[in-house]
């Protein structure tokens, strides 16, 4: 399997939708896709991803979605988006850690305890990128 350093060289670049009501995240988590060559849509809550899914829905690759949002949080983002694309990768991340309330829906969700560092927050990505395939 190729290197996230090697897949960044030779690959087409990847669009991020990452949906956080936390500015403060929102900006640090587009630095640090950025400079791993993501493409980043940022988003402050769930309708505002909705919207913008529903604007460039086939450009998005992986969905990064904070559990806790007003309006739509994460877990209902997820399945709405799930419906409209099914072939969208979700991660979740969550300042509540284990306490994140993802319901029966998503057994198997990746959840980003924040804080989080780049290299695990990449590294997240990319493996949700390959399995998209």
């Amino acid at each position: 399997m190729p290197s996230p350093r090697t897949e960044r060289q030779s690959r087409r670049v990847y669009t991020v939708l990452v949906a956080d009501d936390d500015e403060q995240i929102r900006q640090l988590v587009w630095e640090m896709l950025s400079i791993d060559g993501f493409r980043v849509l940022p988003a402050r809550n769930g309708h505002e991803a909705l919207d913008i899914l529903g604007k460039q829905g086939d450009s998005v690759d992986v969905v990064l979605a904070d559990v806790v949002m007003p309006r739509i949080g994460g877990r209902e983002l997820a399945m709405r988006a799930l419906k409209l694309m099914p072939h969208l990768k979700v991660l979740f991340m969550s300042g509540y850690g284990d306490n994140a309330d993802l319901g029966g829906e998503f057994p198997d969700a990746v959840v980003l305890e924040k804080p989080f560092t780049a290299e695990f927050l990449t590294e997240a990505v990319w493996q949700a990128v390959r399995k998209r395939g």
